[in-house]
């Protein structure tokens, strides 16, 4: 019962007959928040070296939508975040009259999940036994009425993702050539942290208070009352999949531009 506490009273008459459809769901909105800084220093080092850093951040708060407009930890809402971090260390230089050497460090992270405000699922009755088996236990939990707003709602994946790069090259040139030619070196590394019905979910239906269950009466029976009697139609929990992904990209590469009179011959590998 400390469940319906949760559960905001109609606002509005509803159906004449059945009282149905007697909850209006106001302004419904989606806020967006966005921020972003980038921030470089550049610095000559001599005549020959000069280097520069790049340190980057970007932060989406947002869509956060309230579907029903409820003010109650049941409510069914959504609170959508995106992350960014990157950096960049870049030096070059000049190491004889013909060449120049490159050197390149990089490292991006972008981090993707939604949030949500925990909740005390002891408090609606819920015993240690089974919360303690849930993935995601401080979750208002998911509960169906048949033929009304349900309360709770799936949480999105978290996503993150990084990569480390590194990065040495020459551009030397030699006559009628320009050679290019260094190393790069990847380590990419990516998880996805389901958990969807992660809180569990638990459906109730007409059914189980109609005159007979076992025949679909259109017009028997009532979600609510086979709730208040325990009468429960379905229940469900998942453990989802946790995979972690890391993969390595080493690459040489090289780049000859040949000039031929007025034309130009490029070759690459």
């Amino acid at each position: 019962l400390r469940l319906l506490n949760d559960i905001p009273a109609p606002n509005q008459p509803g159906d004449p007959v059945t009282h149905l459809n007697n909850w209006y769901k106001g302004d419904i909105r989606s806020e967006l928040d966005y921020v972003n800084y980038i921030t470089r220093v550049d610095h000559n080092i001599n005549s020959a070296w000069k280097m520069f850093a790049r340190w980057n951040y970007n932060f989406r708060n947002g869509g956060r939508i309230n579907y029903d407009g409820w003010d109650s930890p049941a409510r069914r809402a959504v609170h959508l975040t995106r992350r960014n971090d990157g950096a960049a260390l870049d030096a070059v230089g000049t190491i004889s009259a013909h060449s120049v050497l490159s050197l390149r460090l990089g490292f991006n992270r972008f981090k993707e999940e939604s949030i949500f405000t925990p909740a005390d699922v002891s408090a609606l009755g819920f015993p240690s036994s089974l919360t303690g088996q849930l993935q995601i236990p401080d979750k208002y939990p998911i509960i169906t009425f048949e033929n009304y707003l349900q309360t709770g709602n799936n949480e999105t994946a978290i996503l993150p993702s990084e990569t480390f790069s590194g990065q040495a090259s020459v551009l030397r040139t030699t006559g009628a050539h320009s050679f290019k030619y260094g190393f790069e070196y990847r380590v990419m590394r990516y998880a996805s942290i389901g958990r969807a019905n992660g809180q569990g979910t638990y459906g109730f239906t007409r059914s189980w208070t109609s005159s007979n269950p076992q025949i679909n009466d259109a017009a028997g029976g009532n979600a609510i009352a086979s709730f208040l009697l325990g009468y429960m139609n379905s229940a469900s929990a998942v453990l989802n999949a946790t995979p972690y992904l890391s993969s390595h990209y080493p690459v040489f590469f090289f780049h000859d531009d040949w000039q031929i009179g007025r034309a130009s011959c490029r070759e690459r590998v």
